[in-house]
């Protein structure tokens, strides 16, 4: 994960609500299955 992940990835975990898991959020924002957004929160797969 190159740094600039790291940034997005830190800032929308301080934006995101309490009662919802963080990578079900990154799925809803990026539109994928939670799957997918847990490999790209490890670091296993880009964003881009």
């Amino acid at each position: 994960m190159n740094v600039a992940e790291k940034k997005l990835f830190n800032y929308l975990k301080a934006r995101a609500s309490e009662n919802v898991s963080f990578a079900d959020e990154i799925a809803d924002i990026l539109d994928i299955s939670d799957d997918a957004a847990y490999r790209r929160i490890k670091g296993e797969t880009s964003l881009i």
